[in-house]
């Protein structure tokens, strides 16, 4: 055993003096413009970011990363030939460009962003129609602590084939009022409102009967972030849905008492300000990048839905190794696809 204690500081150092830096014999590639948006008919902006790629050696982090300023932006719509860029708001690398007019249904549309330094980069998608369901019933269930909604779907869609899935964001405000008394006299009435949010659905209905859904063995109901639908059943009547309980919908009063005669009431309450369902239909580009997204990165693919996946390509593009996410963007890298949503605000949540 001391022999080897010996020896093994001479081998570290031999192995340390034997280091030397081995040259990249492989082809250099220059940096391109990585654009990332998805747009939606019936809208009359859109968000995009803009970014570049970097070369696997350059060595260059996240927090250093050049913000492409002033890009180009041109778009051109096969079914509307007067539709233009009337404004364009750049924050970083995210852009907001407002239109002329609002994108249409089923509209073939070409996005082509330009730079001085790293060229031009063109994609063409064509535009997902809205999947328009109706409410017709909104009820809150103080038992359950949760809200129950009901849905007539369409009779028809044109695009069966595609991915379609619903999401919520229940809104709520919880007050609190302090109130501090003597003798029967107010000497304070402090009141504080929180605003809070709420995600997540559930259904025992068939038409969210797909693998895509995780079914929750307790309830026997399918629920999640996001509600994938089984295309099977698009137009299906009475849609029950319900939206993930809230823990601390129950109103509190505690009231303390001290030796000089104050009391000291606390009160709290909760309101149901509105609930906000949105119904989406996802192109077929979408949904191959996505996936080929979610394979990489070994995740969800919910997860790429509301993130700047301009910058998490430009990490991944010119790496020594092939990257296998898809890409419709031409001179460049990237993804221009449409996510179509139809939205539905319920206010007047009735109480059971």
């Amino acid at each position: 055993m001391k022999r080897l204690l010996y020896i093994l500081p001479i081998l570290f150092a031999a192995l340390v003096s034997c280091e030397r830096e081995i040259p990249y014999n492989g082809e250099y590639e220059d940096p391109k413009l990585v654009i990332q948006t998805s747009l939606c008919a019936g809208t009359d902006n859109f968000t995009c970011y803009v970014d570049r790629s970097y070369f696997f050696l350059d060595q260059t982090n996240n927090k250093n990363k050049e913000t492409i300023k002033n890009p180009t932006f041109e778009i051109y719509s096969a079914q509307n030939k007067s539709l233009q860029i009337v404004s364009r708001v750049q924050d970083g690398n995210k852009h907001t460009v407002y239109l002329s007019h609002p994108l249409q249904a089923n509209d073939t549309i070409r996005l082509v962003v330009s730079h001085p330094t790293y060229g031009t980069a063109t994609a063409k998608e064509v535009l997902m129609p809205a999947f328009e369901a109706t409410l017709k019933s909104s009820v809150w269930e103080p038992e359950n602590k949760q809200c129950r909604f009901v849905f007539d779907f369409p009779n028809q869609y044109e695009r069966p084939d595609l991915v379609l899935y619903m999401k919520s964001i229940l809104h709520l405000t919880v007050r609190s009022v302090r109130i501090e008394e003597r003798n029967d006299s107010i000497l304070s009435c402090d009141t504080t409102d929180h605003k809070t949010k709420i995600e997540g659905l559930g259904s025992a209905n068939k038409v969210f009967d797909t693998e895509r859904n995780k079914l929750n063995e307790h309830s026997q109901m399918y629920d999640g972030k996001v509600l994938y639908f089984n295309n099977a059943y698009l137009s299906e009547k009475s849609v029950e849905v319900f939206v993930k309980p809230i823990a601390y919908a129950y109103d509190t009063t505690y009231i303390r008492t001290y030796q000089d005669g104050r009391k000291i009431t606390m009160y709290s309450t909760y309101m149901l300000d509105s609930c906000v369902f949105y119904f989406e239909a996802q192109s077929p580009t979408k949904t191959i990048f996505n996936n080929s997204m979610a394979a990489y990165w070994g995740m969800n693919d919910d997860y790429y839905d509301e993130m700047d996946l301009g910058a998490i390509l430009s990490d991944m593009i010119g790496m020594e190794e092939p990257v296998a996410v898809y890409s419709n963007v031409e001179g460049g890298y990237g993804i221009v696809s449409s996510v179509t949503r139809h939205t539905i605000i319920a206010k007047e949540i009735q109480k059971e």
